[in-house]
């Protein structure tokens, strides 16, 4: 977060994690980020569901 505030100007930061990396999220969720909204992908052969997670810069 501090090398995107230095270099960047933008005001949110999001990400994408598959919804089964519940350790994952737990982190996100610690360090301020919010869940926003799911969606479903392709990817390694099967469709899984990601959600959307951002925080303020």
């Amino acid at each position: 977060m501090n090398y995107i505030k230095e270099f960047y100007t933008c005001k949110i930061v999001t990400l994408a994690v598959v919804t089964f990396n519940e350790r994952a999220i737990k982190v996100y969720e610690r360090v301020g980020f919010e869940k926003k909204d799911s969606f479903k992908m392709n990817t390694n052969g099967a469709v899984y569901e990601f959600l959307f997670m951002e925080k303020s810069v």
